[in-house]
């Protein structure tokens, strides 16, 4: 059963074409919805680089969102076009981020203009002790959102790393020493440099956990980064 969008929380109404949107798909502390933390990042990123913030509250976290994503991207790139559209993920998100946008490539829709991959989990080749499992126990959810067994899948589009890479977007992927996901966001980078494409890799001295606090004083640099990017024109020198 296809899962649905439960909530759109928006932060600053967009106003209209030609206008700069942020996508933002949680991640593990947003399954079921928003907490506080997420709340007041989102309202943190609207307010630093003066664009409209939109986020789903999942309506399910054991059934696919790919397609009530894809539906939400959709209907923010038509209002305001999609290379105004910056997808960013957190985690779990960061993987949907990803597989979403491989997914819009291979049938040939409009892109957007711009990934951020916040500590994205994008890999479930990894061996067992490094993938962080679900409540269930016997069972772990995938990048995409879907619920999966313990065991590896060798579907690429449950694993966006090993996914076509060729003709994305330019992406910025942040990571960190403490991120239990770093092997992905290295390999992802590594990939993207040997095509040639645009990427950036931001390497964080505090963690992850810390993100999605604003006030936090040990995510500065993470704010202060994040802003750059998400504010930088396209092109990277």
């Amino acid at each position: 059963m296809a899962a649905t969008i439960a909530d759109v929380l928006t932060v600053a109404a967009s106003s209209g074409p030609g206008s700069r949107v942020v996508l933002c798909l949680p991640g593990e502390c947003g399954q079921s919805g928003a907490p506080l933390a997420d709340v007041a990042f989102l309202c943190f990123v609207a307010r630093q680089t003066g664009y409209s913030v939109v986020s789903p509250r999942y309506a399910s976290a054991q059934a696919s969102r790919v397609a009530a994503v894809e539906n939400l991207y959709q209907a923010v790139a038509a209002q305001v076009g999609a290379g105004n559209v910056l997808l960013m993920g957190y985690g779990t998100g960061a993987g949907l981020a990803l597989a979403l946008t491989q997914r819009q490539r291979a049938e040939a829709r409009a892109l957007p203009g711009h990934l951020l991959l916040l500590a994205p989990w994008l890999d479930l080749y990894l061996p067992a002790p490094t993938v962080a499992p679900d409540l269930e126990g016997a069972y772990y959810v995938a990048p995409d959102g879907s619920l999966c067994s313990r065991q590896p899948l060798a579907d690429k589009h449950d694993n966006p790393l090993h996914g076509d890479l060729d003709g994305l977007p330019r992406i910025s992927i942040f990571t960190t020493v403490h991120d239990l996901h770093r092997a992905d966001a290295l390999a992802l980078a590594r990939r993207l440099f040997a095509r040639q494409q645009p990427v950036r890799l931001l390497m964080q001295a505090s963690s992850p956990a810390t993100w999605l606090l604003p006030d936090a004083a040990e995510s500065h640099d993470f704010r202060r980064q994040l802003t750059a990017e998400l504010t930088r024109e396209p092109g990277y020198s």
